[in-house]
């Protein structure tokens, strides 16, 4: 599940696998120097606050580094 408002963006996974890819997908992601965070009740959505002036360049490479890591991981 995909929501937000504005530059906040949460993407949720199901409760079933949260738990073991959300962290993964963390870690995989700082490998790569992008810093993401978790959040809800048992960790289960990845947080994304993107600063209102961000580069589209910048979002570009960050958003290819998650989604990078997400199809790496599921």
């Amino acid at each position: 599940d995909i929501r937000g408002v504005g530059m906040m963006i949460g993407i949720e996974f199901q409760p079933e696998v949260a738990a073991q890819i959300v962290p993964a997908i963390k870690a995989r992601c700082l490998e790569k120097h992008l810093l993401i965070m978790s959040c809800g009740v048992n960790g289960q959505t990845i947080r994304l606050m993107l600063p209102l002036n961000i580069k589209e360049e910048d979002m570009d490479i960050g958003l290819s580094i998650l989604e990078n890591a997400i199809g790496e991981l599921i």
